[in-house]
């Protein structure tokens, strides 16, 4: 009987590339910097003193030095609490936005990595709303690299598509993708595999020149720049949602007791015109 491919890694994969003692090291000196702090994401840092393949994630992006480590995810830690990241979860964000389908995780990639999918024609820029939207894109940033690591323990495992396809310039916003980067590179663990960008069209290329502006070779490297026919080079069509070719059609799916954008208006969250602009938006989103 032949062999059969599964998802799982091997037993080699799943151990931390760093030795006990730097561990240790690491993990001892964390909680002594923050042991009187209110101002750090507390929950990651109990996650980082028992999971060893997280806090191996993490330190890989300082190529393993305890000292380089600390200060990452120190910063990490507390970064996390001032965007407010420690207090969030999936009702925290309006329904509004998940059922837009701008943005989701859905599928896996060929390499069986987590699929975090953003829509660019889905966003606009609400001044209002700009803070809320950051904190909705990278807590799924968060959450797919959590499931990436559930297949992949040791080296975690997802992939980010913004699909460009009838994007206007109005919704080529620096800001984000600038937020979106610097996100990436200061304060998540290893993990991300590459990024593909689906029919990035003539009005977005001055994006593209602006972002690789920001990027080493070896970071450039990693970005993958496709046609929708030619996305199956990396996401198998049975993984694609409707809209790319495929048969998923469940992800603007909300979850239970959401918030709405109707909340956040009588709050006044929210002023009036903003609210009516994001309702036409909606209404035509597709």
């Amino acid at each position: 009987m032949a062999p059969q491919i599964t998802n799982n890694v091997s037993l080699l994969e799943n151990i931390c590339q760093y030795s006990i003692e730097a561990m240790k090291t690491v993990r001892n000196d964390l909680l002594s910097i923050t042991k009187d702090s209110n101002e750090i994401d507390k929950g990651l840092l109990t996650q980082l003193m028992s999971d060893d393949n997280l806090l191996c994630r993490y330190m890989k992006r300082r190529r393993g030095d305890p000292n380089e480590s600390i200060k990452f995810i120190i910063n990490t830690l507390e970064w996390r609490h001032n965007l407010g990241l420690d207090h969030l979860n999936e009702q925290s964000f309006p329904k509004e936005l998940y059922e837009s389908g701008g943005l989701f995780i859905s599928g896996q990639d060929v390499q069986n990595n987590s699929v975090l999918h953003i829509r660019v024609s889905h966003f606009y820029k609400i001044p209002e709303l700009i803070d809320l939207v950051k904190k909705f894109v990278v807590y799924h940033m968060y959450k797919a690299d959590e499931l990436g690591s559930e297949r992949f323990p040791s080296t975690g495992g997802w992939v980010l598509v913004f699909d460009c396809s009838n994007a206007s310039l109005a919704q080529g916003d620096p800001e984000m993708l600038s937020f979106i980067n610097y996100s990436l590179k200061n304060y998540f663990p290893s993990g991300q595999k590459y990024i593909v960008i689906i029919n990035l069209n003539w009005v977005l290329r001055a994006l593209k020149t602006l972002a690789f502006t920001w990027y080493p070779a070896a970071v450039k490297n990693r970005i993958k720049f496709c046609s929708s026919k030619d996305i199956t080079d990396y996401i198998p069509k049975s993984e694609l949602p409707d809209y790319l070719g495929g048969p998923i059609k469940e992800y603007r799916e909300s979850p239970k007791y959401c918030i709405t954008l109707d909340s956040l208006r009588s709050k006044g969250q929210l002023s009036d015109p903003s609210f009516d602009k994001i309702m036409t938006i909606l209404a035509t989103a597709n």
